[in-house]
């Protein structure tokens, strides 16, 4: 109820402000109208009573000129002011935990925590899973609220997660089992600290490595896929390594 209300207040402030800011504008550009319009008036007849084209400008002149300057700074910073970005949402209390839904403002990213590593979470969000520092997360309240009417939670990490290893092999799988095979396996590797992974997929007809390799270059947590040395199965296995962070 407390962040609720902070929130509220602090809504109301910036709609208050944003709405004085464009009132000023809209103030401020009646003013600088009728400056430019008082000012082009003036001129014309200052143009037909010079003797000269390049006749000084008149003290008159030049105060309106400097009015007109001012007016027209002041209805800058009143555009700047309306376009600055809204602040951050305030937040309170403990840190998001597993289940949780959660946005990271930095890179944009919303979705669900499926485990917790030290600091770091493992956030789902749709296709993608990443690996996000904890205190950078906030809960997404009305993520939340809108799975409560929608479909069920996705599963949490949990014993039956399939184990990290430094190999797999997918030799003898259809391609779409394969594919499922080698992102779960990455995602254990990475939450266990793996630095890289071999995976075997065989020559084969050349299938199982393709689809194994595309999986690795789509997977958010490797850094970098490439075949395996002569004595651990060349073009037959591929190495993942996987990010440090």
């Amino acid at each position: 109820m407390r962040i609720a209300k902070v929130r509220e207040g602090a809504e109301a402030e910036r709609a208050a402000a944003r709405a004085r800011a464009e009132a000023e504008l809209t103030g401020l550009t009646r003013e600088l109208s009728g400056l430019r319009r008082a000012i082009s008036d003036a001129r014309r007849a200052e143009a037909r009573r010079a003797s000269e084209a390049a006749a000084p400008a008149s003290p008159r002149a030049r105060e309106r000129d400097r009015g007109l300057d001012a007016a027209s700074r002041a209805a800058s910073r009143a555009r700047e002011a309306l376009r600055e970005p809204a602040p951050e949402p305030v937040t309170e209390g403990p840190p998001p935990g597993v289940g949780d839904h959660v946005h990271d403002p930095v890179m944009g990213f919303r979705g669900r925590i499926l485990a917790i590593d030290g600091d770091r979470a493992e956030v789902q969000g749709g296709s993608a899973r990443m690996r996000i520092p904890l205190g950078r997360l906030v809960r997404d309240r009305a993520a939340a609220r809108r799975a409560e009417f929608t479909e069920p939670p996705p599963p949490v990490a949990s014993v039956s997660a399939p184990a990290a290893t430094l190999e797999v092999d997918v030799r003898g799988q259809r391609v779409e089992e394969a594919r499922g095979e080698v992102r779960d396996r990455m995602d254990a590797a990475a939450m266990a600290g793996l630095p890289s992974v071999r995976v075997i997929h065989g020559h084969g007809t050349g299938a199982l490595r393709t689809v194994v390799r595309e999986e690795l270059r789509r997977h958010p947590l490797v850094a970098r896929a490439e075949p395996a040395p002569p004595d651990q199965g060349g073009d037959g296995a591929t190495i993942a390594h996987l990010t440090d962070d």
